[in-house]
């Protein structure tokens, strides 16, 4: 299989990264209305319509944060896959994609409240009200959604118009990383790194010492997706050189100035050294 990035390792690795996203965002929405609920049950409080704002708050949040990942997963894609930016058909596909997680805002309002011992805990007036507002907060959402869509559809006939340009040669080596073009000029090279041992123990290692990292949520998120399609891709019978290096490169460039500040400042930096020396070699 060619090494060389293309739409199609593009869209395999944004349908993970999605995937991985979608399951993050419910899991930690889950958890942060089980924590409010319970700390409310703690302090004795009483189930009221404050309790239901709250957990509309958690559920905007956690939306708002799922699209603004998934916007930028998408432009860092687009670095190396121009045409995901193509208001024809590939901005107008993530564009309903888009829209479906703000309407995940009223379904999962919904869907919290659809058994009846969850029901039962509040008036039918507070619940209406709660799911105007869910109604209107996911209006706002598709609202803002819009204008990125705008703005990325503006990115995209840019980069369109730079690659029309004439580009350098692009030479793929199917061989060990390290091996480099001799007595060549205006050539990117790109290594078949297949499986190798150092991007399996690369990816468990970044798993295991991420919280080190002390990331933002949405970085936190963004990192773990590309960690899941390297994962994934890895994994498989036939990965796809291309995949797993633009999955690399998007990892190292969302966790590279964290790394940085964490060895500018460790005394010790142990794993960290290596996995620094190991991105920047692979990707």
């Amino acid at each position: 299989m060619s090494g060389e990035f293309n739409i199609h390792a593009a869209r395999r690795i944004e349908a993970r990264q999605l995937a991985a996203l979608r399951e993050a965002s419910a899991v930690q929405r889950s958890e942060d209305i089980y924590a409010l609920r319970r700390a409310n049950a703690a302090r004795g409080g009483a189930v009221t319509g404050g309790l239901l704002t709250e957990e509309l708050r958690i559920i905007c949040a956690a939306a708002e944060t799922m699209i603004d990942t998934a916007i930028a997963n998408r432009k860092e894609l687009a670095r190396s896959a121009p045409e995901l930016l193509i208001e024809q058909p590939y901005l107008k596909e993530f564009h309903r994609v888009l829209n479906e997680m703000a309407d995940g805002v009223e379904i999962a309002v919904q869907q919290l409240h659809a058994s009846p011992s969850q029901a039962g805990h509040f008036p039918p007036a507070a619940r209406e009200a709660i799911l105007r507002d869910a109604q209107g907060r996911a209006k706002t959402l598709k609202g803002r959604i819009d204008i990125d869509i705008q703005k990325m559809a503006l990115e995209g006939t840019l980069a369109m118009d730079r690659k029309k340009q004439p580009q350098q040669q692009v030479t793929v080596f199917n061989a060990p990383v390290g091996n480099v073009a001799q007595n060549c000029t205006n050539v990117n090279q790109t290594a078949n790194m297949g499986v190798s041992a150092d991007v399996v123990r690369l990816i468990e290692e970044v798993t295991a010492h991420l919280d080190d990292l002390k990331l933002e949520p949405r970085q936190k998120q963004r990192a773990e997706a590309q960690i899941a399609a390297l994962r994934v891709e890895v994994a498989g019978n036939d990965p796809d050189p291309g995949t797993v290096t633009q999955a690399g490169r998007s990892l190292r460039n969302i966790t590279e100035g964290a790394i940085g500040s964490l060895l500018a400042t460790a005394a010790q930096p142990g794993i960290w050294q290596w996995i620094h020396e190991t991105m920047k070699a692979l990707f």
